[in-house]
Formats: structure tokens, sequence, C-alpha cells
């Protein structure tokens, strides 16, 4: 088949930034399916992910150390991938339902975004209401997925997410409510950075894969733990001062 982009076939997955033990038979599952597409396969582990944060992305190390909750951690480190490594992101959850591997290299553009909902006027100027952050200014009303996106290395389009990321974070870092992460580095990142760019290549999510969100990071889930954490890495930090690497994770 002839390729008509540069988006590498590989599909990048993260685990493990804090979850322990092997990864499991389900999501071992969903990968053993997408490599049967043709995809390569790179799982990142959280050593991964910290080598890449200190040879790469250096300016965001004091950023992360402030973070709160946990799952912006893996929000920032997926685009951190796809920019160095280019390719397809998804989160290990998502399983296969149509082949992407063959519908990808079809496209005439260096990336792809799938669109994850269609918001309503109503619910996108609730949302600019109910939600300080958002400073009156209502959602767009295409909302794209950050579980599953795909571009060639270096993209500016990724850069630009991860910038918009980075001034979120350090403009909004005492705003920490389930829907100001969706706003600084999720979904809501991702969708305003690309709708600055134009005929931007999308597809809805569901022609090719099913997600199987667990959610499990809402309701301030990966916050009480991560609270935990964040006291202790400050400790860890005083202690580790004359050291030139911090394990951004623990």
């Amino acid at each position: 088949m002839k390729k008509f982009n540069e988006i590498p076939l590989v599909i990048h997955v993260i685990y493990g930034l804090w979850d322990i033990g092997e990864i499991p038979k389900y999501f071992r599952n969903n990968l053993s399916l997408w490599e049967l597409q043709g995809w390569q396969i790179k799982v990142w582990y959280r050593k991964d992910i910290e080598e890449l944060i200190e040879s790469e992305y250096s300016d965001f190390k004091k950023i992360i150390y402030s973070i709160k909750r946990k799952v912006q951690l893996a929000d920032l480190a997926r685009l951190m991938v796809i920019y160095s490594k280019g390719g397809l992101y998804v989160d290990i959850d998502c399983k296969p339902v149509n082949n992407l591997f063959d519908y990808i290299q079809t496209i005439n553009k260096n990336h792809l975004f799938f669109i994850e909902a269609l918001i309503s006027n109503e619910f996108a100027n609730k949302m600019a209401i109910e939600n300080h952050i958002r400073n009156g200014v209502p959602e767009i009303n295409e909302r794209l997925a950050n579980f599953c996106f795909a571009s060639s290395p270096k993209n500016e389009i990724i850069k630009s997410i991860l910038d918009l990321a980075k001034k979120r974070l350090l403009t909004f870092m005492d705003f920490n409510k389930d829907y100001d992460i969706i706003f600084k580095t999720g979904p809501d990142c991702l969708t305003t950075a690309v709708s600055e760019f134009d005929n931007i290549q999308k597809v809805h999510y569901k022609e090719f894969m099913f997600h199987h969100e667990t959610g499990n990071w809402r309701n301030n889930k990966d916050y009480s733990l991560n609270l935990i954490h964040y006291y202790l890495k400050k400790i860890i930090h005083l202690i580790q001062k004359c050291f030139s690497k911090v394990d951004f994770f623990e």
C-alpha cells in the first residue's frame, strides 16, 4: 500500500506511571489486536517517560513537579511522546474495531485527530457559566479526544497543544477540580489548540475503536493519594537539591 504521509506506523501507549505490576491481560489483548492490523507497538513505562523529560523537556520539570492531579502527568506525557517520535497515541484501554492501520496510510496530512463528542450550544454555554476557569468562554462544539491522536514527529500542531497546556498549567495552578483538568491538559486543551489550524484531518473515534473509559481519575480519585505523593516529593526535593534528577512519578 502506498503511504501518503509521514506518520510513523507505530502505536504508543503509556503504562506504569503509577500502576504497579504487569499490564493486565485485557490490555495486552487490546495491544495484540492492534498488532494484527500491522502496527508496531511501543509501551512507555515510567522510566522511559522520565528519561524523555530529562533529555527533551527540561523546561517542563518544575511544572510537572507542582502538579497535584496525576492524570495530568499522563496528559503531558502522551503529547511529549508523539511530538518527539511521531505515530499514533492510544490509551491502553482502546480496542480496535476497524482497520485504522490501512486508513491512516491513505490520508494526505501529517496528522489525524478523532472526534470524541458533539457539544450543543446549551451545554457549551453552561460550561462557560459553571466553570470559573473558562472565564465565560463557551466550549467548542466539536470536542476532540486526547485518548487517541496521531502525527508526524515534531509536528507544529502537537507543539501548539503542549504550549497551551504549559500556559494553562502555569496560569491556573490552583484550579484542580475535574473540569479544570479537562480544560488545562485534557481534551479541551487539545481541541482549543487544534482549532487554530485550518484543514484538520479528523474522524469520529468510534469508526475505528472502542474506548473502555473507566473514569477512575474523576471525583478526585487521583487526588487524595497524589496529595500524599505531592508532599513526599517536596521533602524528597529538598533532600535531592544537590542531584540533577528528580523522580517525578513517585
